[in-house]
């Protein structure tokens, strides 16, 4: 369960909004539960979250089934109607759960149904500059869907004609992970599991999609479609609109045996520069 405390410290001149989790189950707890817990408080706004993840793992038992107050933000700046988080007397929050366990693996245990923004960023590509000159690929600006500063991974977009032997026949798409400064490396032995949608509109209606589910690590940062439109249904085209959707999103860590790549989706030769 999530529980919320809107101002419970008697006495403070600046009382906090806090959260915590409780377990429940129907069976009793006989061994010791530790998550990492991530609180959501929604800005109607700006139709952005706010996120708050505390630096000490959170621990259930037998004797402890609730977790202790994360304080989120102060009662003032919550009952603010400009600050967008108690708009009409209604307020959203929610939490991600990811629990570890013994033998080291992490799997997300449940996330609250709290409604989201769709999470799309749109490219327009001069496709015809695209195709008659060289070189023979592009890459968007990097972009990230998360509003919080401080969000360590950023993304663009890659545009190829076509690999190996199908170069200068089709347009390839791929979606490329990126890092920001303060981050030199994917984390070791961790992976992103990312179910997206990528999509093409040309001619101002026709619109292609496809719709793939990818693991990125330390050594697959890219992924995409090699044969994702034939490049001759383009030529007669001035600008083409390229999507890439998130749908779901999860890190959890890895066996050290590979998983095999979907026939379909692939990573480019090339790295992100």
């Amino acid at each position: 369960h999530l529980l919320l405390y809107p101002g419970v410290e008697k006495g403070k001149e600046d009382p906090q909004v806090s959260l915590s989790l409780e377990f429940v189950s129907p069976k009793k707890l006989d061994k010791e539960i530790k998550a990492v817990v991530i609180f959501f408080l929604h800005d109607k706004v700006n139709n952005r979250y706010l996120s708050i993840q505390d630096t000490d793992v959170k621990r259930f038992s037998g004797k402890k089934k609730e977790s202790e107050l994360s304080p989120i933000v102060s009662l003032g700046c919550f009952k603010d109607p400009s600050n967008g988080y108690l708009v009409d007397d209604e307020c959203a929050f929610g939490v991600d759960v990811f629990v570890l366990e013994d033998e080291g693996k992490t799997r997300v245990s449940f996330r609250t149904p709290i409604e989201e923004r769709k999470k799309v960023y749109t490219w327009d590509v001069d496709v015809k500059k695209f195709i008659s000159e060289e070189p023979r690929s592009v890459y968007s600006e990097p972009f990230t869907f998360v509003s919080n500063p401080g969000e360590v991974y950023k993304w663009r977009l890659h545009l190829c004609k076509g690999v190996y032997v199908k170069k200068k026949r089709y347009m390839s798409i791929y979606l490329c992970l990126l890092q920001m400064e303060n981050q030199t490396e994917f984390p070791l032995g961790w992976k992103m599991d990312l179910e997206f949608e990528l999509s093409l509109t040309h001619h101002d209606t026709k619109k292609e999609s496809r719709s793939g589910k990818a693991c990125f690590s330390v050594e697959d940062k890219a992924w995409g479609f090699p044969k994702f439109i034939k490049l001759d249904d383009l030529r007669d085209c001035d600008g083409v609109k390229v999507e890439a959707e998130f749908i779901k999103m999860s890190m959890q860590r890895i066996e050290q045996k590979p998983k095999p790549k979907p026939k379909e989706e692939s990573s480019p030769s090339n790295k992100p520069k």
